[in-house]
Protein backbone atom coordinates (compact mmCIF):
# COMPACT_ATOMS: atom_id res chain seq x y z
CA UNK A 1 0.00 0.00 0.00
CA UNK A 2 2.84 2.32 0.87
CA UNK A 3 4.19 2.09 -2.83
CA UNK A 4 0.97 2.45 -4.48
CA UNK A 5 0.61 5.86 -2.15
CA UNK A 6 3.71 6.83 -3.70
CA UNK A 7 3.61 6.28 -7.29
CA UNK A 8 0.09 8.17 -7.00
CA UNK A 9 1.86 11.30 -5.07
CA UNK A 10 4.62 11.51 -7.48
CA UNK A 11 1.93 11.58 -10.07
CA UNK A 12 -0.02 14.36 -8.69
CA UNK A 13 2.87 15.98 -8.37
CA UNK A 14 4.55 15.63 -11.70
CA UNK A 15 0.68 16.82 -12.65
CA UNK A 16 0.74 19.95 -10.60
CA UNK A 17 4.70 20.52 -11.76
CA UNK A 18 3.13 20.49 -15.53
CA UNK A 19 0.27 22.89 -15.23
CA UNK A 20 2.46 25.50 -13.26
CA UNK A 21 4.56 25.35 -15.97
CA UNK A 22 1.93 25.87 -18.69
CA UNK A 23 0.28 28.67 -16.56
CA UNK A 24 3.16 30.60 -15.83
CA UNK A 25 4.51 29.89 -19.45
CA UNK A 26 1.37 31.20 -21.26
CA UNK A 27 2.05 34.35 -19.42
CA UNK A 28 5.24 34.68 -20.70
CA UNK A 29 5.39 34.40 -24.02
CA UNK A 30 8.31 35.63 -26.11
CA UNK A 31 7.34 39.07 -28.37
CA UNK A 32 7.76 38.47 -32.05
CA UNK A 33 10.98 38.86 -33.37
CA UNK A 34 11.50 42.14 -36.04
CA UNK A 35 10.26 41.16 -39.14
CA UNK A 36 7.56 38.57 -38.23
CA UNK A 37 4.75 39.37 -40.33
CA UNK A 38 1.44 39.90 -37.57
CA UNK A 39 -1.12 40.43 -40.45
CA UNK A 40 -1.51 40.81 -44.00
CA UNK A 41 -4.42 42.35 -46.74
CA UNK A 42 -4.08 41.09 -49.97
CA UNK A 43 -7.22 41.48 -50.99
CA UNK A 44 -10.92 43.00 -49.40
CA UNK A 45 -12.79 40.17 -48.69
CA UNK A 46 -9.42 39.53 -45.86
CA UNK A 47 -9.28 42.73 -43.92
CA UNK A 48 -9.02 41.90 -41.23
CA UNK A 49 -8.09 43.42 -37.15
CA UNK A 50 -5.65 41.62 -34.59
CA UNK A 51 -4.39 41.87 -31.40
CA UNK A 52 -0.10 43.40 -31.10
CA UNK A 53 1.24 40.32 -29.68
CA UNK A 54 3.17 42.43 -27.59
CA UNK A 55 4.24 45.89 -26.75
CA UNK A 56 6.59 47.13 -29.07
CA UNK A 57 7.00 49.45 -33.18
CA UNK A 58 5.53 47.73 -36.16
CA UNK A 59 5.52 48.98 -39.64
CA UNK A 60 3.06 48.64 -42.19
CA UNK A 61 4.83 47.61 -45.52
CA UNK A 62 3.38 47.54 -49.20
CA UNK A 63 4.42 44.09 -50.46
CA UNK A 64 7.89 43.69 -51.78
CA UNK A 65 9.21 47.54 -50.06
CA UNK A 66 11.66 47.20 -47.35
CA UNK A 67 10.53 50.32 -45.80
CA UNK A 68 7.81 50.95 -43.63
CA UNK A 69 5.03 53.18 -45.06
CA UNK A 70 3.55 54.08 -41.17
CA UNK A 71 4.69 52.70 -38.24
CA UNK A 72 3.03 52.91 -34.44
CA UNK A 73 3.98 51.79 -31.11
CA UNK A 74 1.67 49.70 -29.73
CA UNK A 75 0.91 47.64 -26.26
CA UNK A 76 -0.05 44.74 -26.39
CA UNK A 77 -3.62 44.14 -27.29
CA UNK A 78 -4.07 47.44 -29.06
CA UNK A 79 -5.69 46.76 -32.83
CA UNK A 80 -3.59 46.08 -35.79
CA UNK A 81 -4.47 45.62 -39.42
CA UNK A 82 -6.77 46.56 -42.16
CA UNK A 83 -10.21 47.86 -42.47
CA UNK A 84 -12.43 48.41 -45.49
CA UNK A 85 -14.48 51.12 -45.14
CA UNK A 86 -17.93 50.82 -47.38
CA UNK A 87 -19.18 53.01 -50.25
CA UNK A 88 -21.79 55.35 -49.45
CA UNK A 89 -23.40 57.03 -52.22
CA UNK A 90 -25.29 59.69 -50.02
CA UNK A 91 -22.07 61.00 -48.93
CA UNK A 92 -20.42 60.75 -52.67
CA UNK A 93 -18.23 57.95 -51.61
CA UNK A 94 -18.42 55.24 -54.63
CA UNK A 95 -15.80 53.32 -54.27
CA UNK A 96 -14.54 51.32 -51.25
CA UNK A 97 -11.11 52.33 -49.42
CA UNK A 98 -8.44 50.34 -47.26
CA UNK A 99 -7.43 51.49 -44.08
CA UNK A 100 -4.43 50.80 -42.11
CA UNK A 101 -5.01 50.41 -38.30
CA UNK A 102 -3.13 50.67 -35.44
CA UNK A 103 -4.45 51.45 -31.92
CA UNK A 104 -5.86 54.96 -32.53
CA UNK A 105 -3.78 56.02 -35.85
CA UNK A 106 -5.61 55.58 -39.19
CA UNK A 107 -4.87 56.25 -42.33
CA UNK A 108 -5.88 55.55 -45.93
CA UNK A 109 -3.63 52.92 -48.66
CA UNK A 110 -4.49 52.29 -51.70
CA UNK A 111 -6.73 49.44 -52.43
CA UNK A 112 -5.92 46.40 -55.15
CA UNK A 113 -1.84 46.54 -53.20
CA UNK A 114 -0.50 44.47 -50.83
CA UNK A 115 0.25 44.99 -47.21
CA UNK A 116 1.52 43.59 -44.36
CA UNK A 117 1.90 44.82 -40.61
CA UNK A 118 5.49 43.53 -39.39
CA UNK A 119 6.58 43.58 -36.09
CA UNK A 120 9.87 45.94 -36.34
Amino acid sequence: MNIARKRWSAILLAYFALLISLTVGGCNTAAPKPGTEIVHFDNPSNAELKEAPADGKYGCYLAGKPEPLESATLKKGDKIGFEILSPDEGRGQTEPKLIGVAGQQRFFLRLGDAYAWKRM
